[in-house]
Protein backbone atom coordinates (compact mmCIF):
# COMPACT_ATOMS: atom_id res chain seq x y z
CA UNK A 1 0.00 0.00 0.00
CA UNK A 2 1.37 3.42 -0.95
CA UNK A 3 0.10 6.98 -0.67
CA UNK A 4 1.55 10.14 -2.14
CA UNK A 5 0.98 13.87 -2.37
CA UNK A 6 2.36 16.84 -4.27
CA UNK A 7 2.14 20.58 -3.63
CA UNK A 8 2.35 23.01 -6.58
CA UNK A 9 2.72 26.78 -6.61
CA UNK A 10 1.97 28.30 -10.00
CA UNK A 11 3.27 31.49 -11.62
CA UNK A 12 0.00 33.39 -11.13
CA UNK A 13 -0.19 32.69 -7.40
CA UNK A 14 -2.34 29.57 -7.74
CA UNK A 15 -1.63 26.56 -5.55
CA UNK A 16 -2.79 22.98 -5.58
CA UNK A 17 -2.31 19.83 -3.53
CA UNK A 18 -2.54 16.57 -5.48
CA UNK A 19 -3.16 13.24 -3.79
CA UNK A 20 -3.25 9.59 -4.74
CA UNK A 21 -2.63 6.05 -3.69
CA UNK A 22 -1.80 2.58 -5.02
CA UNK A 23 -2.39 -0.89 -3.62
CA UNK A 24 -1.21 -4.36 -4.65
CA UNK A 25 -2.51 -7.68 -3.33
CA UNK A 26 -0.39 -10.80 -3.91
CA UNK A 27 -3.11 -13.44 -4.13
CA UNK A 28 -0.55 -16.19 -4.76
CA UNK A 29 3.05 -16.64 -5.90
CA UNK A 30 1.98 -16.22 -9.53
CA UNK A 31 -1.09 -13.96 -9.40
CA UNK A 32 -1.57 -10.43 -8.07
CA UNK A 33 -4.06 -7.60 -8.42
CA UNK A 34 -3.47 -3.87 -8.17
CA UNK A 35 -5.28 -0.58 -8.36
CA UNK A 36 -4.88 3.12 -7.83
CA UNK A 37 -6.66 6.48 -7.53
CA UNK A 38 -5.40 10.04 -7.89
CA UNK A 39 -6.60 13.60 -8.34
CA UNK A 40 -4.42 16.45 -9.59
CA UNK A 41 -4.27 19.68 -11.59
CA UNK A 42 -2.36 20.47 -14.76
CA UNK A 43 -1.62 24.15 -14.88
CA UNK A 44 -1.44 25.77 -18.33
CA UNK A 45 1.94 26.39 -19.92
CA UNK A 46 3.34 29.84 -20.74
CA UNK A 47 2.42 29.21 -24.37
CA UNK A 48 -1.19 28.41 -23.52
CA UNK A 49 -1.57 31.46 -21.26
CA UNK A 50 0.45 34.21 -22.93
CA UNK A 51 1.23 33.46 -26.58
CA UNK A 52 -0.77 35.80 -28.81
CA UNK A 53 -0.06 36.99 -32.34
CA UNK A 54 -1.76 37.15 -35.73
CA UNK A 55 -2.24 33.37 -35.83
CA UNK A 56 -2.78 32.56 -32.13
CA UNK A 57 -5.71 33.61 -29.96
CA UNK A 58 -7.73 32.32 -27.01
CA UNK A 59 -11.29 32.41 -25.75
CA UNK A 60 -11.17 34.04 -22.32
CA UNK A 61 -8.71 33.21 -19.56
CA UNK A 62 -7.16 29.73 -19.73
CA UNK A 63 -7.60 27.87 -16.44
CA UNK A 64 -5.98 24.73 -15.06
CA UNK A 65 -7.22 21.24 -15.90
CA UNK A 66 -8.42 18.94 -13.13
CA UNK A 67 -7.55 15.24 -13.60
CA UNK A 68 -9.22 12.33 -11.80
CA UNK A 69 -7.68 8.94 -12.60
CA UNK A 70 -8.32 5.35 -11.60
CA UNK A 71 -6.89 2.00 -12.65
CA UNK A 72 -7.48 -1.63 -11.82
CA UNK A 73 -5.47 -4.56 -13.09
CA UNK A 74 -4.06 -8.03 -12.63
CA UNK A 75 -0.67 -9.64 -13.22
CA UNK A 76 0.25 -13.26 -13.93
CA UNK A 77 3.87 -14.45 -13.58
CA UNK A 78 4.77 -18.06 -14.30
CA UNK A 79 8.43 -18.74 -14.90
CA UNK A 80 9.40 -16.70 -17.94
CA UNK A 81 5.78 -15.68 -18.63
CA UNK A 82 4.66 -12.23 -17.44
CA UNK A 83 1.28 -10.73 -18.38
CA UNK A 84 -0.26 -7.50 -17.08
CA UNK A 85 -3.79 -6.36 -17.97
CA UNK A 86 -4.96 -2.94 -16.77
CA UNK A 87 -8.24 -1.06 -17.06
CA UNK A 88 -7.87 2.71 -16.71
CA UNK A 89 -10.23 5.67 -16.46
CA UNK A 90 -9.42 9.38 -16.63
CA UNK A 91 -11.77 12.35 -16.33
CA UNK A 92 -10.41 15.78 -17.28
CA UNK A 93 -12.44 18.79 -16.17
CA UNK A 94 -11.80 22.07 -18.00
CA UNK A 95 -9.47 20.44 -20.56
CA UNK A 96 -7.19 22.86 -22.42
CA UNK A 97 -7.95 22.40 -26.11
CA UNK A 98 -6.47 23.63 -29.36
CA UNK A 99 -8.93 24.49 -32.10
CA UNK A 100 -8.31 25.45 -35.70
CA UNK A 101 -8.60 29.15 -36.51
CA UNK A 102 -10.45 30.69 -39.48
CA UNK A 103 -9.98 28.87 -42.76
CA UNK A 104 -8.91 30.41 -46.06
CA UNK A 105 -5.21 30.72 -45.25
CA UNK A 106 -2.26 28.38 -45.71
CA UNK A 107 -1.79 28.44 -41.93
CA UNK A 108 -5.21 29.12 -40.39
CA UNK A 109 -3.78 29.48 -36.89
CA UNK A 110 -4.98 28.09 -33.58
CA UNK A 111 -7.28 29.04 -30.72
CA UNK A 112 -6.60 28.03 -27.10
CA UNK A 113 -9.76 27.36 -25.11
CA UNK A 114 -11.05 25.44 -22.10
CA UNK A 115 -13.51 22.65 -22.79
CA UNK A 116 -16.06 21.19 -20.39
CA UNK A 117 -15.00 17.58 -19.79
CA UNK A 118 -13.18 14.70 -21.45
CA UNK A 119 -13.61 11.10 -20.28
CA UNK A 120 -11.14 8.44 -21.37
CA UNK A 121 -11.47 4.71 -20.76
CA UNK A 122 -9.20 1.97 -21.96
CA UNK A 123 -7.54 -1.38 -21.49
CA UNK A 124 -3.81 -2.01 -21.78
CA UNK A 125 -2.15 -5.43 -21.95
CA UNK A 126 1.61 -6.02 -21.65
CA UNK A 127 3.29 -9.36 -22.29
CA UNK A 128 6.84 -10.63 -21.97
CA UNK A 129 7.54 -14.34 -22.44
CA UNK A 130 10.80 -16.21 -22.40
CA UNK A 131 10.20 -19.43 -24.34
CA UNK A 132 13.23 -21.64 -24.88
CA UNK A 133 15.73 -19.40 -26.69
CA UNK A 134 12.99 -17.11 -27.92
CA UNK A 135 11.72 -13.92 -26.31
CA UNK A 136 8.27 -12.52 -27.09
CA UNK A 137 7.06 -9.13 -25.92
CA UNK A 138 4.22 -6.83 -26.83
CA UNK A 139 1.82 -4.13 -25.76
CA UNK A 140 -1.78 -3.69 -26.91
CA UNK A 141 -3.95 -0.68 -26.13
CA UNK A 142 -7.66 -0.06 -26.58
CA UNK A 143 -8.86 3.47 -25.84
CA UNK A 144 -12.21 5.25 -26.05
CA UNK A 145 -12.68 8.98 -25.41
CA UNK A 146 -15.92 10.95 -25.02
CA UNK A 147 -16.74 14.59 -24.45
CA UNK A 148 -19.23 16.05 -21.96
CA UNK A 149 -22.15 15.47 -24.34
CA UNK A 150 -21.31 11.76 -24.61
CA UNK A 151 -20.02 12.02 -28.18
CA UNK A 152 -17.29 9.51 -28.99
CA UNK A 153 -14.11 11.19 -30.21
CA UNK A 154 -11.68 9.59 -32.65
CA UNK A 155 -8.74 11.93 -32.20
CA UNK A 156 -6.54 8.93 -31.37
CA UNK A 157 -6.59 5.36 -32.76
CA UNK A 158 -8.98 3.15 -30.83
CA UNK A 159 -6.60 0.20 -31.06
CA UNK A 160 -2.83 0.07 -31.31
CA UNK A 161 -0.27 -2.66 -30.76
CA UNK A 162 3.51 -3.02 -30.70
CA UNK A 163 5.43 -6.24 -30.28
CA UNK A 164 8.14 -8.57 -31.48
CA UNK A 165 9.65 -12.01 -31.42
CA UNK A 166 13.41 -12.48 -31.03
CA UNK A 167 16.08 -15.12 -30.75
CA UNK A 168 17.97 -13.87 -27.68
CA UNK A 169 20.80 -15.93 -26.29
CA UNK A 170 24.37 -15.72 -25.03
CA UNK A 171 26.76 -17.70 -27.22
CA UNK A 172 30.49 -18.52 -27.30
CA UNK A 173 30.60 -19.18 -23.57
CA UNK A 174 28.84 -15.91 -22.84
CA UNK A 175 31.17 -13.75 -24.92
CA UNK A 176 28.46 -12.96 -27.51
CA UNK A 177 25.04 -11.66 -26.46
CA UNK A 178 22.96 -12.04 -29.64
CA UNK A 179 19.46 -10.69 -30.20
CA UNK A 180 17.92 -11.09 -33.66
CA UNK A 181 14.29 -10.85 -34.65
CA UNK A 182 11.29 -8.93 -35.91
CA UNK A 183 9.12 -6.26 -34.35
CA UNK A 184 5.95 -4.77 -35.72
CA UNK A 185 3.37 -2.13 -34.99
CA UNK A 186 -0.27 -1.54 -35.86
CA UNK A 187 -2.69 1.37 -35.38
CA UNK A 188 -6.35 1.50 -36.33
CA UNK A 189 -7.86 4.38 -38.25
CA UNK A 190 -8.57 7.73 -36.58
CA UNK A 191 -9.33 11.35 -37.31
CA UNK A 192 -5.91 12.25 -35.97
CA UNK A 193 -4.23 15.60 -35.50
CA UNK A 194 -2.81 17.98 -38.08
CA UNK A 195 0.59 19.59 -37.58
CA UNK A 196 0.47 23.37 -38.01
CA UNK A 197 3.96 24.31 -39.18
CA UNK A 198 3.64 28.03 -38.49
CA UNK A 199 2.75 27.75 -34.82
CA UNK A 200 4.51 24.38 -34.32
CA UNK A 201 1.50 22.74 -32.71
CA UNK A 202 -0.89 19.88 -33.39
CA UNK A 203 -4.49 20.94 -34.00
CA UNK A 204 -7.65 18.91 -34.73
CA UNK A 205 -7.64 17.41 -38.20
CA UNK A 206 -10.51 18.87 -40.24
CA UNK A 207 -9.58 17.03 -43.44
CA UNK A 208 -9.51 13.39 -44.52
CA UNK A 209 -9.30 10.85 -41.71
CA UNK A 210 -6.24 8.65 -41.30
CA UNK A 211 -6.58 4.98 -42.22
CA UNK A 212 -5.04 2.06 -40.36
CA UNK A 213 -1.30 1.50 -40.60
CA UNK A 214 1.24 -1.20 -39.87
CA UNK A 215 4.93 -1.90 -40.46
CA UNK A 216 7.56 -4.48 -39.60
CA UNK A 217 11.24 -3.99 -38.70
CA UNK A 218 14.05 -6.50 -38.65
CA UNK A 219 17.09 -6.08 -36.44
CA UNK A 220 20.25 -7.66 -35.09
CA UNK A 221 21.92 -6.56 -31.84
CA UNK A 222 25.20 -8.23 -30.93
CA UNK A 223 26.89 -7.56 -27.61
CA UNK A 224 30.63 -8.17 -27.39
CA UNK A 225 31.81 -7.29 -23.92
CA UNK A 226 30.90 -3.65 -23.37
CA UNK A 227 30.36 -2.99 -27.08
CA UNK A 228 27.06 -3.41 -28.93
CA UNK A 229 26.61 -3.58 -32.70
CA UNK A 230 23.18 -2.58 -34.04
CA UNK A 231 21.82 -3.39 -37.50
CA UNK A 232 18.25 -2.20 -38.14
CA UNK A 233 16.18 -2.80 -41.28
CA UNK A 234 13.22 -0.50 -40.68
CA UNK A 235 9.91 -0.98 -42.50
CA UNK A 236 11.53 -3.58 -44.73
CA UNK A 237 8.26 -4.36 -46.55
CA UNK A 238 8.04 -0.61 -47.34
CA UNK A 239 4.51 -0.10 -46.02
CA UNK A 240 3.07 3.34 -46.76
CA UNK A 241 0.69 5.07 -44.37
CA UNK A 242 0.27 8.33 -42.47
CA UNK A 243 0.93 8.85 -38.79
CA UNK A 244 -0.50 12.38 -39.04
CA UNK A 245 -1.95 14.11 -42.13
CA UNK A 246 0.63 14.90 -44.83
CA UNK A 247 3.50 13.34 -42.85
CA UNK A 248 3.95 9.71 -43.97
CA UNK A 249 6.00 7.17 -42.07
CA UNK A 250 9.55 6.73 -43.32
CA UNK A 251 10.35 4.49 -46.27
CA UNK A 252 12.44 1.36 -45.99
CA UNK A 253 15.78 2.21 -44.33
CA UNK A 254 18.86 0.38 -43.09
CA UNK A 255 20.73 1.72 -40.06
CA UNK A 256 24.01 0.59 -38.58
CA UNK A 257 25.57 1.69 -35.32
CA UNK A 258 27.99 0.80 -32.56
CA UNK A 259 27.59 1.74 -28.90
CA UNK A 260 30.18 1.32 -26.19
CA UNK A 261 29.79 1.39 -22.42
CA UNK A 262 32.78 3.17 -20.89
CA UNK A 263 31.52 3.65 -17.34
CA UNK A 264 29.10 1.72 -15.17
Amino acid sequence: LAAFGRYDSYLRGETNFSTGGDATINVSDWFSTYGGLSTSKRFPTYQEVFWTDSTVSRTGSITAERHHTAELGARVRLGGFDLRVTYFHRTIENPILLQSGPTGYIFPGIIFTNGSRLVTNGIEAKLSWRLWKLFIDGTALYIRQRDDAGTTLFRYPEFSALGGIYFWQKLLNGALDLKIGLKGRYTSGSIGERFNGEVLAYVPNDGTSIGFGSSVDGFVIAGLGNAYVHLMWENFINTRYFATPYYPVLDRAIKFGVSWQFLD
